[in-house]
């Protein structure tokens, strides 16, 4: 195992760069072909887990889990501002109650500030805002506004499903790769100049709809979609140049992915309850400390990363409070698990467990067992023993869970905070 091999090559005081890829199906990035050449040079330098999942299937919960190191049942992220628009909605509110991150609880980014790390974070999501906690321990944060700049050059809506995705519909969408390099290069000057080590956090959302079409006026939704990942490429690469973190530890990871019609479902609401399509996702690190070239096929989890980049960047201590465990000293025998719901009931929501190749969903009124990897046809009749302990893990994570209604913040519904979430397509 590569683990072994951690230790002298530990680089002191490295610098940390993450990419966060908003949407981004692991089987729809080709590391081994040229669509994606920067990413796939990347991952080639460094250390692949074809087999990891995210705790949800969309993004508040999720990306909090990649800050914490502690599933969405724990740090209690569970949703963000559309469900609470449509409860604000209801009761005639014009704010919008969101959860946010217990205050003793820490981010990554508090953790490496703590450790004299100047601390830097853009996103171009407005589910990633500063009031749920999101922006906590960054120097230096901003969330993109929406690029309205887009031009129409297609049909404004796709035909494959029945949700009717738009297609760059609405004259806008989160603000692209482009416009993040630019934010940080307006930043560039003060992260050199200063002596501090920089941990970085970049959020892109090229990959999350609506699409542009890159080079094809006419394209589906699948073409758009993987022009939008190839352009987003090519700007990783400009970033991590133009940063000049060549050496740095860089994470790459997605929150979740998006459905393309499996199962009968679009986009990676409800209806995706926790399938390899909204579930799987991507992740790949290289750096100081890390060889070039492994592949690990293991099951991991988003909340693994904090853990192992603690690790990586010497920060021993602060592998405590998380519920991953640190990647570089090998993986123990164990369950991973996925969650889209609230935490008042644990009779509701979308479940998952995955151990070693295999997975358990249970949702309202249904359940199915997979082999990791193949999600046609379930398995429950002829696999009985083994939906039963797979159902064992699931019951333990759920007793493990402490039902509570989560500390709440209220943000006010202003213009700018509807005009992000027209952009991301969840409102008309």
């Amino acid at each position: 195992m590569l683990y072994a091999l951690l230790g002298s090559a530990l680089a002191q005081d490295p610098d940390v760069l993450v990419f966060v890829l908003d949407t981004m199906r692991a089987d729809h990035l080709d590391l081994e072909g040229d669509a994606t050449p920067e990413l796939r040079a990347l991952a080639e330098s460094g250390v692949v887990y074809t087999n990891a999942h995210s705790v949800s299937s969309w993004t508040p919960p999720a990306v909090m889990s990649l800050m914490t190191g502690q599933y969405a049942t724990t740090h209690g992220v569970v949703e963000g501002p559309i469900p609470a628009r449509a409860r604000a909605e209801e009761e005639g509110r014009t704010v919008l109650p969101l959860p946010v991150l217990d205050k003793k609880t820490s981010t990554v980014a508090q953790r490496f500030r703590r450790e004299g790390y100047q601390t830097a974070g853009v996103t171009t999501n407005h589910l990633i805002d500063g009031p749920q906690g999101f922006s906590r321990g960054f120097t230096l944060y901003e969330k993109l506004g929406v690029d309205d700049s887009i031009v129409h050059d297609g049909p404004e809506h796709v035909d494959e499903g029945p949700q009717q995705w738009s297609l760059e519909a609405r004259g806008m969408a989160p603000a692209p790769a482009e416009v993040v390099h630019g934010q940080l290069m307006d930043w560039k000057d003060e992260l050199d100049t200063d002596a501090r080590p920089d941990f970085v956090w970049v959020h892109l959302m090229d990959a999350h709809m609506p699409y542009r079409r890159h080079g094809d006026p006419d394209a589906d939704l699948q073409t758009a979609y993987a022009s939008e990942i190839a352009y987003m490429d090519r700007w990783i690469g400009r970033i991590v140049r133009d940063l000049e973190m060549q050496d740095a530890i860089i994470v790459v990871v997605s929150d979740h992915g998006d459905a393309f019609g499996e199962h009968g479902a679009w986009g990676h609401g409800g209806d995706t309850r926790t399938y390899a399509e909204v579930n799987d996702v991507v992740l790949f690190m290289t750096g100081p400390g890390l060889p070039a070239g492994e592949i690990v096929h293991e099951p991991v989890s988003q909340v693994d990363v904090v853990p192992t980049l603690a690790s990586l960047a010497g920060l021993e201590k602060h592998r405590n409070g998380v519920e991953g465990v640190d990647l570089t000293r090998g993986l123990p025998e164990r369950p991973v698990f996925g969650y889209r719901g609230g935490l008042t009931s644990v009779d509701q929501g979308s479940w998952m467990v995955v151990r070693d190749d295999w997975k358990l969903m249970e949702w309202n009124g249904g359940s199915a067992l997979y082999r990791d990897g193949d999600e046609t046809s379930s398995l429950l009749v002829q696999k009985p023993d083994l939906a039963r302990r797979l159902g064992a893990d699931l019951d333990d994570y759920r007793s493990s869970v402490v039902l509570r209604e989560p500390d709440m913040v209220e943000v006010d519904a202003d213009e700018d905070t509807l005009q992000g979430l027209r952009a991301l397509g969840y409102l008309d």
